[in-house]
């Protein structure tokens, strides 16, 4: 008998690291009419990984007066948490910094999670640092990713 969580024989592992069914627009479920809120708040539960956010924030320009959405999160495993943080960094990378193919190349090789090309290494290397720093001093976490907030989940601002 094994004590470990995860279905092993169907091969997914002990930890989900991507999710089973298609990006969905959660804003486009949400709101079915024209009375569109100032703020979404949306609870994700076992995702695990940042389909439905990115999703959802590439269409909210057709809700006009929806200004903030909340999404907070849960998963099963901290990992998850972890890399939906590092993908959040990657995307939100300035343009001054990364143009958008590499920034593409790098939310892939993370998202793919499998033989990482050196640049990709690196890239996460850095931001390891960088993460550990957002967890353990929030002020700083809120100065160098202020849509992530990890008292109350993960806060994303229509302007990522």
């Amino acid at each position: 008998m094994t004590t470990e969580q995860g279905n092993q024989h169907s091969g997914l592992g002990i930890i989900q690291w991507w999710g089973l069914s298609p990006a969905i627009d959660l804003s486009e479920v949400i709101l079915k009419d024209d009375n569109s809120p100032d703020e979404l708040n949306i609870l994700l539960v076992g995702a695990g990984d940042i389909r439905h956010i990115l999703m959802t924030l590439s269409r909210l320009n057709r809700h006009h007066n929806v200004k903030k959405v909340n999404f907070y999160i849960w998963e099963n495993q901290v990992e998850l948490y972890a890399r939906q943080i590092l993908l959040l960094l990657a995307i939100s990378e300035p343009s001054s910094a990364y143009n958008i193919n590499t920034k593409v190349g790098l939310y892939l090789d993370i998202f793919g999670n499998s033989m990482n090309r050196p640049f990709t290494q690196k890239y996460i290397n850095q931001k390891a640092t960088v993460m550990s720093e957002i967890v353990t001093d929030l002020a700083y976490g809120k100065e160098r990713a202020p849509f992530i907030d990890l008292r109350n989940g993960f806060e994303t601002n229509k302007n990522l």
